[in-house]
């Protein structure tokens, strides 16, 4: 009977971290629409990315948990997961638009993309363990392309940027490249292997 009220209080404690995650990205999405296209202060950004970045620990907290319990899915469908959180408080802190950048904040810049590198190597970890021969072929030729794809985006931006023409290179740029393009070759593998 122990086990049970233990159990209970640990499903009561998990719902109220992820409601309390969950209200922190909603409360930093909030604000980051409501400054619209306005970069806001560095103080504003870093509450944004502090939001998104509690809402991030909380799902890398609970992928972590999962991906202790993982096994093979019987249907071989592939899961991947990231925390979307994550990248949208790096997005935030690193923004350096009108202000300078704070040492607080480009620490905490640091700390984000250290969770992030753990959160992909969980998922990589957990993918890893529950899926089979072939689901692991195309994870690792979608992330072949991934790579190249993202090594061709910085490659142009550096052009560009030494040429002093388009834009500059932003840290969100080369995540959003990276993940479009791991996930339509993972489509593309997929329909034709």
């Amino acid at each position: 009977m122990s086990t049970d009220v233990a159990k209970d209080k640990r499903s009561l404690l998990g719902w109220l971290v992820k409601v309390v995650g969950d209200g922190a990205f909603v409360a930093a999405l909030i604000a980051w629409i409501a400054t619209g296209s306005k970069t806001g202060t560095p103080r504003d950004r870093g509450l944004m990315a502090l939001g998104f970045f509690v809402s991030g620990v909380v799902d890398m907290a609970d992928l972590w948990r999962k991906a202790r319990q993982a096994t093979a899915r019987p249907d071989g469908s592939i899961t991947v997961s990231f925390s979307l959180s994550l990248f949208l408080a790096f997005d935030r802190a690193t923004a350096n638009y009108a202000h300078g950048r704070p040492a607080w904040l480009t620490a905490f810049s640091l700390v984000i993309l250290l969770c992030l590198v753990v959160s992909v190597g969980i998922g990589v970890y957990r993918l890893r363990r529950s899926e089979d021969e072939r689901q692991r072929a195309l994870v690792n030729g979608s992330l072949a392309f991934a790579f190249l794809a993202t090594l061709a985006v910085v490659m142009v931006f550096a052009f560009l940027q030494s040429s002093n023409i388009g834009p500059k290179l932003e840290p969100s740029y080369v995540f959003i490249t990276a993940a479009v393009a791991w996930f339509a070759a993972l489509f593309v593998l997929k329909r034709r292997m």
